[in-house]
């Protein structure tokens, strides 16, 4: 039966990570005579040589490994943030668009129309307008003039009877047109609107 035997280490000093040599665990298996030892002291031998690999080498393996598990959230969080801010500044040119839509409707505009445009049209062109050269799809805003506080009364501008009367200009998108995400469901999708009241006046701007 093989027996194990003790070698003692050539040198007293600690060896360096990238050692491989296997002599290096102080055992040696040799024919069957003396300076035998246990199959414990085996174990033990071998279980601080295994203890004695490089931390350094551990610690990148661990690295790779948590690198695994987090990138995918973070980037997952950053499309997210990337994907808040555009609906963010989408929702404040819609209030800026609705803002000088409505400023319109209180100024003396006759001058500002062309030959046969309503003063509605007018409006609803030139919000359309500026949202598209602030970068928003023009086809996809919906605009609308309607009654202050009821959304499905239109109000016409032109109107004598409306005169000094408030109404409410209400601009829409779908989130679809801003971001990549499409929403969950099927039902019908969200959309980013805002609404700004003003009084139907004829306001004269002078120097």
């Amino acid at each position: 039966m093989a027996t194990w035997r003790r070698i003692p280490s050539r040198s007293g000093r600690k060896h360096s990570c990238a050692t491989n040599n296997p002599a290096r665990t102080g055992l040696e298996l040799l024919k069957p005579h003396g300076n035998e030892i246990s199959y414990l002291e085996i174990f033990t031998l071998l279980n601080k040589r295994m203890k004695s690999t490089c931390p350094d080498d551990l610690r990148r393996g661990a690295v790779a490994v948590e690198l695994a598990f987090m990138l995918p959230v973070l980037l997952v969080l950053l499309f997210g943030v990337v994907e808040a801010g555009n609906l963010y500044e989408a929702q404040n040119l819609l209030s800026v668009a609705a803002r000088e839509g409505a400023r319109f409707g209180a100024m003396d505009r006759n001058a500002l129309l062309l030959e046969g445009q309503t003063s509605n049209n007018r409006l609803i062109e030139d919000v359309k307008n500026f949202l598209q050269s602030s970068g928003l799809p023009k086809d996809d805003v919906t605009v609308s003039i309607t009654e202050k506080g009821d959304i499905n009364t239109p109000f016409d501008l032109d109107n004598p009877d409306n005169f000094l009367r408030y109404f409410e200009v209400w601009v829409e998108i779908p989130v679809s047109s801003i971001t990549s995400v499409a929403p969950p469901g099927t039902g019908p999708q969200p959309k980013l609107v805002s609404s700004v009241v003003f009084r139907n006046a004829k306001a004269v701007i002078v120097n």
